[in-house]
């Protein structure tokens, strides 16, 4: 199976028109300071969990911008023995819910947190389906710096 998702961006990201910058990406990253993660990332690079040592290197993020995406398979590895799992789509479209419900089942739960021109919108409903789902977010925090008008 392969999925296919037009993306509107200015490069051929993950293709060989890539190559000229790969070096250049290599030498700027490759001093990150490896620190202790809060939570296990999973590598679309290689579709398995990153170990520390991977990601702090120049040459994992060149292979990050270079190489065919492993989305599936890093969703699936993502869901290994978590019952109930629920998915945040970060970013301004909805470029992944597809796939990740194509590949997971309908029973998926799958989130948006932004979209364009209606940011409040998607973010209150995001909240409201995972309140929903017997997540308690921080209100206080969710609140902080809203003003009402009288």
């Amino acid at each position: 199976d392969v999925f296919l998702h037009i993306l509107n961006v200015p490069a051929a990201y993950h293709s060989r028109m890539m190559d000229p910058v790969l070096q250049e990406i290599a030498g700027s990253l490759s001093e990150l300071a490896k620190q202790k993660p809060e939570l296990e990332l999973i590598s679309t690079v290689t579709g398995r969990a990153a170990s520390g040592d991977d990601i702090v290197s120049g040459s994992y993020w060149a292979r990050q911008v270079r190489d065919p995406v492993v989305f599936s398979q890093a969703i699936v590895t993502s869901m290994k023995d978590k019952p109930n799992v629920v998915f945040v789509e970060m970013g301004p479209h909805r470029a992944l819910q597809r796939n990740i419900i194509e590949t997971l089942g309908k029973q998926t739960k799958v989130f948006p947190s932004l979209q364009t021109g209606r940011e409040y919108e998607a973010l209150l409903a995001l909240v409201k389906g995972l309140f929903e789902l017997g997540f308690n977010p921080d209100w206080p925090h969710l609140y902080d710096g809203y003003q009402s008008v009288p």
